[in-house]
């Protein structure tokens, strides 16, 4: 009999310590959210996640290994990144700070994730930024390309432009090449060619969250998606570019 007593008890205290586990979790990714939001000036509440078991070891440690934000229509250089995705490892956040809601900075190791932009908020984009005369429209292609469809108005007559093209990206700037743009021109002399050699169509991301760089980019099914990373940064500390 004694010896059933002593096993519910230990089961009554695991079970505790595993409930104040994850309250602990909860409470800290609660915390962060709020911080992330205050210091990137997110429009909306990310949602956050603290990885890794038990989290009450890494709370007395003040050290975080596997952190997880994921932020929706984040405002990027006039650009809404539809989502965006970061994985933070080694936070450090010591537990006194969380409990007294006193956190001021995060020092973050290191940080990976993606940002997609939806054709639909790149679309939204281009109409606000076109060149004079140009009308610019992406869909997906297939084969990893976006399809490009338009109009560039030329003393003032309208051509319709089409083509397909690749994505790429520097300088956090995504930018589709446009060497298959073509249109209704068949003489070399023609204004429109001129015009044709001249499109761009970029889509920048200057300024993301946790001041990730975009370090690759593909063109999926439904937009552009983007791998980023960052290294030592501080969240609450000076902004990068």
């Amino acid at each position: 009999m004694f010896k059933r007593f002593l096993i519910a008890i230990l089961i009554f205290l695991v079970a505790i310590l595993i409930a104040a586990d994850r309250v602990g979790a909860v409470l800290g990714a609660h915390v962060l959210a709020s911080k992330v939001q205050d210091d990137e000036h997110l429009p909306n509440k990310p949602s956050a996640s603290i990885g890794g078991i038990p989290f009450l070891t890494q709370a007395i440690g003040g050290k975080y290994s596997d952190v997880k934000i994921t932020a929706n229509d984040v405002p990027v250089s006039g650009v809404n990144v539809t989502t965006l995705k970061a994985n933070l490892h080694g936070v450090h956040i010591p537990a006194s700070k969380i409990i007294g809601n006193s956190v001021k900075t995060v020092p973050v190791d290191r940080v990976d994730g993606s940002a997609f932009v939806s054709f639909a908020d790149a679309n939204s984009y281009l109409a606000k930024h076109k060149i004079a005369g140009q009308t610019i429209r992406l869909s997906a292609a297939g084969g990893g390309k976006a399809n490009i469809v338009g109009s560039v108005t030329v003393a003032g007559h309208t051509f319709a432009l089409h083509g397909v093209g690749a994505a790429s990206v520097s300088g956090n700037v995504i930018s589709v090449d446009v060497s298959g743009l073509s249109g209704p021109a068949t003489r070399a002399n023609h204004p429109v060619n001129q015009v044709l050699s001249n499109v761009k169509i970029l889509v920048p991301l200057q300024g993301l969250p946790f001041r990730m760089t975009v370090d690759s980019v593909a063109v999926t099914s439904a937009g552009f998606s983007g791998t980023a990373s960052a290294h030592d940064i501080t969240l609450g500390g000076p902004t990068g570019d």
